[in-house]
């Protein structure tokens, strides 16, 4: 007798790369349709309820507060690192709170005249930040199907695949951001721009995207690494120019050079240097304003990897330190 084989059935999901023109081309079922229906209801139910947590209870639970009194700061031409919501403190550069200057809200006892209430305020935030999840994961998959051999039409359900996977990968995170009011959906959407922008090769895009995250957040600035080691210039290039944008020219025009420069050396002093080891500010010297929110391991909820290794040194949250270490800071 001589044995046969049945032809081996291959699986293909809606995101692979279909090995038969068209086999992954089909439109969405009736089921996907409506998950995709279902999912747009929750985000709006959620709205709601972020709504409710950031503008209705006695303590409003949400980090939005700081980004708007900070931008009233800016209208009423007071200092935007010396203005608090729930005792916290606004600890990034100057730009992002010029650009919420239309969401700003007054300091407690201020006039609030012609400006929006904190209702309003976190309910368009919401918006505008669903929307820039939406578009980032947009921008970044058809950046991904421009370098597809087999690219997915429009409204298929590969298509669709590329845009909302991710996002249900994610949607633990995103909600989390979502309902602190934060400001990752915004550097998420500049990621993803920056990303599509390297799959494009523009190179001088790409380190304009780069500047925006560290513009927004400093942290990012340790991009910087990338195009160094690739040597690209014009990357190099971009993200100078997009710095120098972000922290200098913008900041300038809205408060003038001199109180730009106060508040770039402000956020250096507050934010940067007290996270630094080996430096006075780690003994308590400096400005430790913000320790109990930025420094103290134990005052966030924080998932870094200094946090991590201190966590397994002192397994007990009770007395758990709230410094870390030298040692385990420098390791970090």
């Amino acid at each position: 007798m001589v044995a046969t084989s049945s032809p081996t059935r291959r699986m293909h999901f809606p995101w692979s790369v279909p090995s038969v023109r068209g086999a992954g081309h089909q439109g969405l079922r009736v089921w996907e349709r409506l998950a995709i229906g279902a999912f747009l209801i929750a985000m709006v139910a959620f709205g709601v309820l972020v709504v409710i947590r950031s503008a209705f209870l006695s303590r409003p639970l949400t980090d939005l507060g700081c980004f708007l009194h900070a931008a009233w700061a800016v209208r009423t031409d007071n200092d935007i690192y010396a203005v608090t919501f729930n005792d916290w403190y606004y600890n990034y550069p100057p730009l992002l709170a010029i650009l919420m200057v239309p969401l700003a809200l007054p300091a407690a006892g201020q006039d609030g005249s012609g400006m929006l209430s904190l209702a309003w305020s976190a309910g368009i935030w919401y918006a505008v930040s669903v929307l820039l999840l939406f578009v980032g994961v947009h921008q970044l998959a058809a950046a991904l199907e421009a370098k597809s051999s087999d690219p997915p039409e429009p409204g298929s359900r590969r298509w669709w695949a590329l845009r909302t996977l991710p996002i249900f990968a994610c949607l633990v995170p995103i909600g989390s951001s979502l309902g602190h009011g934060q400001s990752n959906l915004l550097m998420l959407a500049l990621a993803c721009a920056m990303i599509a922008a390297v799959l494009r090769g523009q190179r001088f895009q790409d380190g304009m995207w780069m500047a925006g995250l560290a513009c927004i957040k400093i942290f990012p600035v340790y991009m910087l690494v990338y195009p160094v080691w690739r040597r690209d210039g014009r990357c190099l290039a971009g993200c100078i120019a997009g710095l120098l944008l972000g922290l200098v020219a913008i900041p300038a025009a809205v408060f003038g050079p001199a109180q730009a420069w106060a508040y770039n050396r402000k956020v250096i002093e507050v934010v940067v240097l007290p996270a630094l080891p080996a430096l006075p500010a780690l003994d308590k010297g400096g400005d430790q304003t913000r320790a109990d929110t930025l420094h103290e391991v134990t005052a966030t909820d924080t998932q870094s990897f200094m946090a991590m290794i201190h966590n397994t040194r002192y397994l007990d949250p009770r007395t758990r330190p709230d410094q870390v270490e030298p040692l385990v800071r420098r390791v970090h």
